[in-house]
């Protein structure tokens, strides 16, 4: 290939070689600043817009290809297959445009075209410069998102802390009011162990449903009931043992039968523990 040397003296830097190279101009930048004073077509930039203007034109032919489907019936099948052709076409001249200035950029020092875009959109040429705010920007991103995650750590750390807290809380505040509760309970059943009425009350359900089976076996012959289905079989009771709290149920409900056959009504005790709910002790006379 020729090459072609020659000095190019920019106003107003000091003289810098340049090589014209298949008509491209390449210069290089001074040491106190990398913009040149003077316009180069890059290889790059030339293919760029080549590649613009075939998407420019691809763009127009398309839309004149589908604005001709109107009159076109009997060749739409070829307009469309033609369309479609284009359209590829015309990405794919998108593509490799996108390509070409991801390059141009890349070798300029930049890391993509759009990267380039940006500096440019600040006024800064220098990829040195601008690699150095890209990377300042950067971190100062991370410092901050670092930041808001410490801080919603921190701020969702309290509220776990606060939950806690307030669960253990609530917890001890049940555990409080369940021994109360307790407390008086046995306040209550102790003052009521005291009462006869209180503590017969108590014990009468369970003495009714276990006692007349027991008392029934003390009939050597044959028994009968005398109650009405309303009617309770214990009338009265009295204290066994008032410390044990065991007391006694009396009732007189019940005909018993003698070997001569003869009937008798009698008169029926039941000892009866609350507190184990069992049955002690029954008598008739």
């Amino acid at each position: 290939m020729a090459r072609v040397s020659l000095a190019v003296k920019p106003w107003p830097l000091p003289m810098s070689n340049c090589t014209l190279r298949f008509g491209i101009a390449r210069v290089p930048c001074s040491r106190y600043n990398r913009k040149c004073s003077f316009s180069l077509i890059s290889q790059g930039a030339i293919l760029s817009t080549f590649f613009a203007f075939l998407w420019l034109f691809a763009t127009i032919y398309f839309g004149w290809l589908i604005i001709s489907l109107i009159w076109s019936s009997g060749r739409r099948k070829r307009v469309l297959m033609k369309a479609g052709l284009v359209f590829v076409a015309g990405f794919a001249f998108v593509m490799i445009s996108s390509e070409f200035g991801n390059k141009e950029a890349q070798q300029a020092g930049f890391l993509s075209a759009s990267d380039q875009s940006a500096a440019k959109s600040v006024g800064i040429t220098d990829p040195a410069i601008w690699a150095s705010m890209r990377e300042a920007a950067e971190a100062e991103t991370k410092a901050k998102v670092e930041a808001e995650q410490q801080a919603k750590a921190a701020e969702r750390k309290m509220a776990e802390e606060k939950a806690a807290a307030e669960r253990k809380e609530a917890d001890a505040k049940a555990a409080a009011e369940k021994a109360e509760q307790a407390k008086l309970a046995a306040q209550k059943e102790a003052d009521c162990r005291k009462d006869l009425k209180c503590w017969g009350e108590e014990g009468w359900a369970g003495a009714t449903t276990r006692c007349p089976a027991v008392i029934e076996k003390l009939a050597k012959w044959d028994f009968e009931w005398t109650d009405a289905w309303s009617e309770p079989k214990f009338s009265h009771y009295r204290w066994k043992d008032i410390d044990k709290g065991i007391v006694t149920y009396i009732g007189d409900k019940l005909k018993l039968q003698n070997g001569f056959g003869a009937w008798k009504h009698v008169t029926y005790t039941c000892d009866y523990d609350q507190d184990t709910q069992t049955v002690l002790d029954v008598s008739a006379f």
